[in-house]
C-alpha cells in the first residue's frame, strides 16, 4: 500500500457514508432512542447504547475488533470465540491503540441528526437506530483507516523530520507543528466538493414529494467539520504517540 492506495480507500467509502446518511434522513429524529433514562439508581443508557453494544458484543466474539481501523464505541468486549486471524493492510501500524476517536464521533454524529433529519416522534426507533448503528460504523471505520494508515505512510516518507517534531511537541506540548505536516489544504478541499457533489448525484431523481431530500451542503459540511477534522486529529495523535 502506499499513499495513493490509502486516499483510493477513504474515496471508495464516500458514497456508502453518504448513502446511510440519506436514509437516516428518512426517519424523523426520533429523541427518545437517544435518552437516557433517570432511576433511583442513576443515569441507563439509551436504547442506541444498548444496541450498539449488543451489536459490538456479537462482533468481537467473531473478530471484527481484531483489525486496526476497528475501533469499538464500547468496552470491555468478549474476547473473540473462535481462533481469527486478520491480516491488516500494509503498511503494519507502530501503536493504533493509542488513536481511538469513537466517543467523539458518536457525539458528532447525534448533533448531525436533527440538521438532516425532520424533528419529531415517528416511533421508529428500530429502524433509526438501524441506520444509527450502520453510519456510525461506516464514520469510524473511515476516520480511524485514515489516521492509522494514512499517518503512518506519511511518516514513512520523511521519518526524521516527523520524528522532531513529534519531539518538539512533546517537550513544548504543542501540536500545531505536526497538524502542519498532516494538512494537505488541497486535497481537503477537493474531497470535501467531491462529497458535496455526491450528495446531489446520488438524489438527484428523488421525488421530494415520497422522500426528504437532504441538503448537500449538510453532509460536505460534516464530512469538512467532522470526517476530515477528526482524521486528522487521530493522525496527530498516532505520530504524536508513535515510538521512536
Amino acid at each position: 500500500m502506499n499513499l495513493e492506495n490509502a486516499i483510493d480507500t477513504l474515496r471508495s467509502q464516500e458514497e456508502t457514508i453518504i448513502g446511510v446518511l440519506i436514509e437516516r434522513a428518512q426517519l424523523t429524529t426520533n429523541q427518545g432512542a437517544y435518552r437516557r433514562e433517570q432511576s433511583e439508581e442513576g443515569l441507563h443508557s439509551s436504547l442506541l447504547e444498548q444496541w450498539l453494544f449488543q451489536h459490538e458484543r456479537i462482533e468481537a466474539l467473531f473478530g471484527r475488533f481484531l483489525s486496526p481501523e476497528e475501533k469499538s464505541f464500547h468496552a470491555p468486549l468478549p474476547d473473540p470465540m473462535l481462533e481469527v486471524t486478520v491480516r491488516p493492510p500494509s503498511p503494519e501500524l507502530v501503536g493504533p491503540e493509542n488513536v481511538n476517536l469513537s466517543g467523539e464521533i458518536r457525539d458528532r454524529y447525534l448533533q448531525l441528526v436533527p440538521k438532516i433529519c425532520p424533528n419529531g416522534d415517528g416511533q421508529r426507533y428500530d429502524l433509526s437506530i438501524e441506520r444509527d448503528v450502520i453510519a456510525l460504523k461506516a464514520i469510524s471505520r473511515r476516520i480511524h483507516f485514515g489516521a492509522l494508515y494514512v499517518a503512518e505512510l506519511k511518516y514513512r516518507e520523511d521519518p526524521d523530520t516527523f520524528d522532531r517534531a513529534a519531539r518538539e511537541a512533546a517537550e513544548s506540548g504543542d501540536r500545531s507543528g505536526l497538524e502542519r505536516m498532516v494538512t494537505r489544504a488541497d486535497v481537503e478541499s477537493e474531497l470535501v466538493e467531491r462529497v458535496r457533489i455526491k450528495a446531489g448525484q446520488l438524489q438527484e431523481h428523488t421525488d421530494g414529494r415520497i422522500r426528504r431530500l437532504v441538503d448537500p451542503d449538510e453532509i460536505a459540511e460534516f464530512y469538512e467539520k467532522t470526517i476530515v477534522r477528526l482524521t486528522k486529529e487521530g493522525e496527530i495523535l498516532y505520530l504524536f504517540n508513535r515510538p521512536r
